[in-house]
């Protein structure tokens, strides 16, 4: 299930223990003991956010996310950090897959399993993080 996981403390991966909040959502945990499941997020948080992710309960299979490599273009005195998005309707309607990276011509970014399968053609946008109207694009079919 993809949800909102309210990330408090980030450890610098995409993989956090979580609990419910109790009012029919979930935040992250560093009690092992209080955890109710896993949420593996679309991207690494850098501060403490609300991140979309795919959660697993405990005792549910953990399906790891597809990792994807990427090369651009771009002007070093006018981007300092990228974002990725990623669409496969045609470019209609994006999901972010990499927050404030520093830019240097290449990047990776994970996919979870609900979020695309094989044969999905997917629109890559990659932006600047200061800028985010300049950006270029690219498309990939996943096989």
């Amino acid at each position: 299930m993809i949800t909102t996981i309210t990330i408090t403390a980030p450890n610098g991966t995409r993989k956090y223990w979580v609990k419910s909040d109790g009012l029919g959502g979930w935040i992250q945990t560093t009690n092992h003991f209080e955890m109710e499941g896993v949420a593996i997020l679309r991207y690494i948080p850098i501060i403490p956010e609300d991140v979309l992710g795919e959660l697993f309960q405990v005792g549910e299979y953990l399906k790891e996310y597809e990792d994807f490599d990427l090369t651009y273009e771009y002007i070093e005195s006018k981007v300092s950090k990228i974002n990725i998005d990623v669409s496969k309707n045609g470019g209609v309607d994006f999901i972010n897959v990499n927050k404030n990276t520093p830019a240097n011509g290449s990047a990776s970014f994970g996919l979870l399993d609900g979020d695309f399968s094989v044969g999905d053609s997917l629109v890559i946008k990659v932006l600047s993080s200061e800028e985010p109207d300049k950006f270029a694009t690219a498309e990939s079919e996943i096989i």
